[in-house]
């Protein structure tokens, strides 16, 4: 739109007519005189170029003279109507079919804003409200084409008002509707600060009517009708709706190890739907688009919150996965069915220490033009190296005998950790055949803190020198593995044929094919063992049992041996009592597995090498299945799934998986010195930091301060700022297991509007200025938000602060336009610009070029 001033010619003399009349007599009788006296001019001044000159100098003086003046007449200053549009940016509004409440809204303000195009509009100013308000910094964000006080300017001044583009999904704007609570009581109250030296001609409310202490914004409405700012509503959202479903939050670890069962807590939230069985599923997002289940559960819905477990086991190929509930008919909104999250794989190295006992002899195997060793742990070996990030480091004990000088999978020489921080650099130990005498009891006493502490995975399998047979018995190892070991010289039989049956079939372990009929099939399979550790007992409420047997061959000495305990032997001792209950209570474990403290640990009766094993890992499926080494990976990743903090010097842990708003927040963190041992000699720096950013402009975290730290950052707020720094105090009388802690308290409410709000805790382990390990731990919050709790609108509160304000209920974009159109525009006096003719350039510079012709003319032709 340009406005042009309208410009016209006026001429003023400093004369009247009639006195310009008298001059122009006096001078004509001036004339006849002075050629009555001096007679004729001369022949050579009557030149006609010359004659012409001098009138023309008598023209422009005369014109001058009348005083020519040029008027510019600009229209009044147009001062359009102001409009505050107030835009609930509350979680509510996320709500919706196809569209959001929150794009409905947007979208009638554009919609209105087309409409207007042709008129002078309204100047708008947008803010948002929920838990604060806050001006939304350009309203040409949201696609608006005549709003802004830089737009009015250039219209007064006449100039063009560059107009926006049209609009399209990427110029939204960047705000978000997330804020927890809607809180227009306080908007409202806040929103007359911003008026000018004059009220606007009217407020518009963009809401679903859901806010805090309806009855006080119906009493403060009455208040701007005295204003004489009314205030138009625009209700948004959907009343036809038996009520609504919701996936409100999930808690799933940021962070997994490959091959892991993850453990995922969805929170659903419904309303007008109590008794429904619905079902929630979990479902793995590639790369493609295509979605995958991984797992389901049924729902009996109920008001409010709830949570639902779902459980999976992470792949490479997991990234980003989706919890998701089906809408049904009715449903006020459906875009609320559905959470994404992802997950990141950690790929870092598995460290496996394999102790092999077997006295099978080591072989030279030809490969091609190359030979290589080939001994009774290759086969195992082989197996978890296939896998990239499995690595393998092998020590040989020939017979039982201690480990000194030994030889490795890569033909290195080495032995058994000889600290424990050597020890902290695996993450699981397999005991295959090995006696108690290969290590020393300072060594037992590593492995065991190493697994009860520090996450370790601990397996034992079967052979002459396993378990009680090896002197295990009495050991702290003992106390570790899932099974209890019946001692005695009679508890390994190396010639039984034992056939084996798996149980337990939906372990992680037992994973070694995708589909669940061809996996069963496979386990059917089983192979069968030669030998078994017969004097093994399930830890009843600690252990899982994941195969046994029922069918032994037992040899001639053992079928002598089981008859005389039960025949009442009155001699037996108690660990022939214990042999006997373990006959009688057929079947016996084979394999087992349980968690010890912070690790975990299995235990095999049966010998894992050849020959006892040829079965098991030369024919259990086909040729090219590897149902043997898929088993023994499983196992591996199954140990190992909490060792990553077995490498750490500083390992943090808290007292929950989330917390809701108000609870208190345990935060425990243990260090270790280059040895491995706790310590307490280091300062552990702690800072929060948010996972994400929030739309809003907190400075601070949920977490209150701890009130008996001392402040130094300069911060007086009641709350941990992002990224400001506390150290964690050290626990009293914990100085042997290196321990720090504290207790936080939690915000009663959060800032932003989800369900949950996720948190990072980055602590620093300091040895006076230098950094020793640094660590992060997630937290989430979960709460339900007030404004999530009944999904259907308020439109008859919107409807009283309209009526009570003197405003309208607008129903659609057209009635926002026609409000628009309506607005009184103010149009100011015109300004008026007269600028004199004789004062341009132009004029005098002909004047002067005339007179100055004229008199070289005159010299030319020789007149004096």
């Amino acid at each position: 739109m340009k406005v042009c001033p309208l410009a016209s010619i006026e001429f003023l003399p400093p004369i009247s007519l009639p006195t310009a009349g008298l001059m122009l007599a006096v001078c004509v009788l001036a004339y006849a005189l002075i050629r009555t006296l001096a007679g004729p001019p001369a022949s050579i001044s009557r030149r006609r170029v010359l004659l012409g000159l001098r009138t023309a100098v008598i023209g422009v003086l005369l014109m001058l003279l009348w005083n020519p003046v040029s008027v510019t007449e600009t229209p009044g200053t147009v001062e359009r109507p102001e409009l505050f549009y107030l835009v609930d940016a509350s979680a509510s509004m996320q709500m919706g079919g196809e569209s959001s409440r929150w794009s409905d809204a947007l979208r009638m303000m554009r919609d209105a804003d087309r409409q207007t195009a042709g008129v002078s509009g309204a100047a708008v100013s947008l803010f948002r409200f929920g838990q604060r308000l806050s001006a939304i910094d350009s309203a040409q964000q949201v696609g608006l084409e005549h709003v802004g006080a830089e737009d009015s300017r250039r219209q007064q001044k006449g100039t063009d008002v560059a107009k926006a583009d049209p609009p399209r999904p990427e110029n939204l704007p960047k705000v978000e509707p997330v804020d927890s609570d809607s809180r227009l009581l306080e908007a409202l109250r806040q929103v007359s600060s911003r008026f000018g030296r004059r009220p606007p001609a009217g407020l518009v409310v963009y809401s679903d009517g859901q806010v805090r202490d309806p009855d006080a914004v119906r009493e403060l409405a009455k208040s701007f009708a005295g204003l004489n700012v009314p205030i138009h509503v625009a209700p948004v959202g959907n009343m036809s709706g038996d009520g609504d479903i919701a996936i409100a939050g999930v808690v799933a670890p940021r962070r997994v190890r490959k091959y892991s069962d993850v453990d995922v807590q969805a929170f659903v939230r419904s309303y007008g739907y109590d008794g429904v069985t619905t079902e929630v599923r979990l479902l793995a997002v590639d790369p493609d688009g295509t979605e995958r289940v991984l797992n389901s559960a049924p729902v009996s819905l109920r008001s409010g919150f709830q949570p639902v477990s779902l459980t999976f086991r992470s792949e490479l190929g997991t990234r980003e996965l989706k919890i998701s509930v089906a809408p049904r008919a009715g449903e006020l909104a459906t875009n609320n069915n559905e959470f994404l999250t992802t997950i990141d794989v950690d790929r870092t190295k598995i460290r496996v220490l394999y102790l092999e006992g077997s006295r099978q002899p080591v072989q030279q195997v030809r490969r091609g033009n190359q030979y290589s060793a080939r001994g009774p742990y290759s086969d195992l070996k082989e197996a978890l190296t296939k896998d990239p990030d499995i690595e393998c480091v092998v020590i040989s004990a020939p017979g039982g005998n201690a480990v000194r000088v030994v030889e490795s999978s890569q033909s290195a020489s080495r032995g058994f950790p000889v600290t424990l921080a050597e020890l902290s650099a695996f993450d699981a130990i397999i005991f295959s055949d090995v006696s108690r005498d290969a290590v020393t009891d300072e060594q037992i006493g590593w492995v065991e803190h190493w697994v009860s502490e520090r996450g370790g995975g601990l397996c034992m399998t079967g052979g002459e020198y396993s378990f009680a047979s090896g002197g295990w018995a009495d050991t702290k190892l003992a106390d570790a593995l899932p099974v209890r070991m019946i001692a005695g010289d009679n508890a390994w039989n190396a010639n039984a044929s034992v056939r084996v049956s798996a149980d337990e079939t939906r372990h992680p372990i037992w994973r070694i094919l995708e589909d669940e009929q061809q996996r069963r099939n496979a386990l059917a399979a089983f192979p069968s063992f030669t030998g078994i550790q017969s004097g093994l007992e399930l830890k009843p409420n600690i252990a899982t049992q994941l195969a046994s047997t029922s069918d032994i061959t037992i040899t001639a000495r053992q079928t002598s041996f089981v008859s005389s305990l039960l025949s009442g032997f009155s001699g037996r001792s108690a660990s022939e009592t214990r042999l006997m209950d373990s006959v009688r209570t057929a079947p016996l474990p084979v394999i087992a597995v349980g968690r010890y403290g912070s690790g975990r640990t299995m235990a095999v009766a049966a010998a894992i090498t050849a020959p006892w094993a040829n079965e098991f890992i030369n024919n259990w499926g086909t040729a090219d299945s590897d149902y043997y080494g898929r088993f023994w990976r499983n196992a591996v990743y199954w140990l190992t799934e909490n060792s990553s903090i077995g490498r750490r010097r500083l390992v943090v842990q808290a007292d929950k998986r989330y917390y809701k708003p108000g609870d208190k927040l345990t935060l425990r963190a243990v260090t270790f010195d280059e040895n491995s041992n706790p310590t307490q000699n280091y300062r552990v720096a702690t800072m929060v930091e948010p996972q994400q950013f929030l739309n809003d402009d907190s400075f601070y975290s949920p977490i209150r301060w701890p009130a008996r730290l001392t402040r130094t950052s300069g911060e007086e707020g009641p709350f941990v700022a992002w990224g400001e720094e506390f150290d964690l105090p050290k626990r009293s009388g914990d100085t042997d297991a290196g321990g720090f802690a504290i207790e936080l308290d939690i915000a009663d409410a959060v800032e932003s509007g989800s369900s949950s709000q996720a948190l990072r805790f980055e602590l620093t382990a300091y040895e006076d200025y230098t950094q020793v390990d640094s660590t992060s731990m997630d937290v989430q919050i979960l709460h339900d938000p007030f404004e999530q709790q009944n999904p259907f609108p308020d439109f008859e509160l919107l409807e009283d602060v309209a009526r009570a304000s003197g405003g309208r209920v607008l129903a659609g974009p057209q009635s926002l336009a026609d409000l628009i159109g309506e607005l009184p525009v103010a149009i100011g006096p015109p300004e008026v610009r007269r600028q004199p003719l004789w004062s341009q350039w132009w004029l005098l510079l002909v004047l002067l070029g005339l007179l100055t012709t004229e008199w070289f003319w005159r010299r030319r032709v020789g007149l004096a």
